[in-house]
């Protein structure tokens, strides 16, 4: 038997049962696009909650030393306080940390604070965190108006300020764009 001859007896073949033919085209053409469909919605459900989570912070940690308050009885043991964490031992950290990683400084300030612009205050429980210029990438935020420290500001200490959402809609009446390079007060320092 020659090519020809294969070529022309499977042609025969297939038009003598057509029908079957054509339905098992189908069911391989509908597997395949299945089997592309789910491996697309998989992809797609992963990425979006690996991206909700990030943006929770889940892709980071935060080390910090043992609450200055002990709490628990513990079975009549107390837990050893931990030393402070001065700025130059967690810039030290920053520098020799060998993993591919954003790092990230940030100190609590207050929780008691009142913030002024003009006529406009906010109550006096206002939360004031200090950070460095990787704080909003590692604890997922998002910048709507303006920009984000720079290292030499953090190096410099500038008195610079990013407002939270609710600031700017008691401050600035709900426009974030008026806020960009305003110099507010907190307490008796002035930050811009």
């Amino acid at each position: 038997m020659n090519l020809l001859e294969n070529i022309t007896q499977a042609l025969n073949a297939i038009k003598g049962n057509m029908l079957r033919a054509i339905l098992t085209l189908m069911i391989i053409a509908f597997g395949i696009m299945s089997l592309v469909g789910i491996l697309t919605t998989i992809d797609s459900l992963i990425y979006s909650l690996g991206d909700s989570f990030s943006g929770l912070g889940a892709n980071s940690f935060s080390i910090v030393p043992t609450r200055e308050t002990v709490k628990g009885n513990r079975g009549g043991r107390r837990a050893k306080r931990g030393e402070p964490i001065s700025f130059k031992d967690a810039q030290i950290f920053k520098e020799r940390f060998g993993f591919p990683a954003t790092i990230s400084i940030s100190a609590r300030g207050t929780s008691l604070a009142e913030v002024k612009f003009g006529e406009e205050k906010t109550n006096p429980n206002i939360t004031l965190n200090g950070i460095d210029e990787n704080g909003i990438d590692t604890k997922g935020y998002e910048i709507e108006y303006g920009r984000n420290f720079t290292k030499t500001e953090v190096d410099d200490g500038n008195r610079k300020a990013i407002l939270g959402s609710e600031m700017v809609d008691i401050l600035f009446d709900k426009k974030g764009e008026r806020a960009i390079g305003k110099v507010m007060s907190v307490g008796n320092s002035k930050i811009g």
